[in-house]
């Protein structure tokens, strides 16, 4: 999983940039085989739930919550969810 921030160097960008999941959570993550990605699981099953902690006085903005599936090293795809921090 890792952790996407909007870019707003201009008013109606779409585009977003890789953040340090760590520098938001309180949780202990694991890291994953690429930069500011962190693993969920070795072996994913039908449903998995995590649970994140928000640390406090965080940058504001709009991020993207991205879980990706590898197969080793083979990425498969990825699902996300997008959520605002005021």
């Amino acid at each position: 999983m890792s952790l996407e921030r909007r870019d707003y160097e201009t008013q109606y960008a779409f585009n977003y940039n890789k953040v340090d999941l760590k520098d938001y959570v309180t949780n202990s993550l694991t890291n994953g085989a690429n930069e500011y990605e962190y693993k969920v699981s070795d072996n994913p099953i039908a449903s998995n739930m995590v649970f994140l902690t928000l640390k406090d006085n965080l940058v504001t903005g709009t991020y993207k919550l991205v879980f990706k599936l590898y197969d080793n090293n083979t990425y498969i795809g990825e699902v996300y969810e997008y959520f605002i921090i005021k």
